[in-house]
């Protein structure tokens, strides 16, 4: 993951936590637990946002950043298939 790409995706969750705690907050104005159940909210939208995912990469790339060692994570696999005709 690129830096630029971790900020952008770590302040678009902070926005929709914020967002969702505005939401919730005037959703239930008249409750006394207004104040938690927006902040219930607002954690919410910020994992829904993919904000836990990328504060637990950042954390692992502070960790990973003094090793020496090169990791590398497979997310996925692909396989190909070549024919070849005999003449």
């Amino acid at each position: 993951m690129r830096d630029s790409d971790g900020r952008q995706n770590m302040r678009l969750a902070i926005g929709a936590a914020i967002a969702g705690f505005a939401w919730a907050y005037l959703r239930h104005h008249s409750s006394p637990r207004r104040t938690m159940l927006a902040l219930t909210q607002a954690a919410e939208w910020f994992v829904a946002c993919g904000g836990a995912a990328t504060l637990l990469d950042l954390v692992r790339d502070g960790l990973e950043a003094g090793e020496d060692e090169l990791t590398e994570r497979v997310t996925h696999t692909t396989q190909t298939v070549t024919d070849h005709a005999a003449r």
